[in-house]
């Protein structure tokens, strides 16, 4: 029994560890900055400080997005020159 346990808790550590993508775009050195942002009916998309850098999260600038006020489904987006390549 403890070993189809472990089993499981071996292969869904495994299905994790593997199952983040990382995307090859980020705020840093002005790759996207707040004018890239396209926003619409309420949304207000920025780039800014990250307020909560730790070990997990050491990215010093941050894509944000707040919808004040609009639409429900207010919101931005961003203009990319290329199709992502994940």
């Amino acid at each position: 029994m403890i070993k189809k346990i472990l089993n499981i808790v071996v292969i869904l550590y495994s299905i994790s560890s593997i199952s983040q993508i990382i995307l090859p775009i980020d705020f840093e050195n002005n790759q996207i900055t707040t004018d890239d942002f396209v926003n619409f009916d309420g949304g207000v998309g920025s780039a800014t400080n990250n307020p909560y850098i730790n070990d997990q999260n050491p990215s010093s600038t941050i894509g944000q997005i707040i919808r004040d006020g609009g639409q429900v489904w207010a919101g931005s987006y961003l203009v990319l020159s290329d199709y992502l390549d994940f």
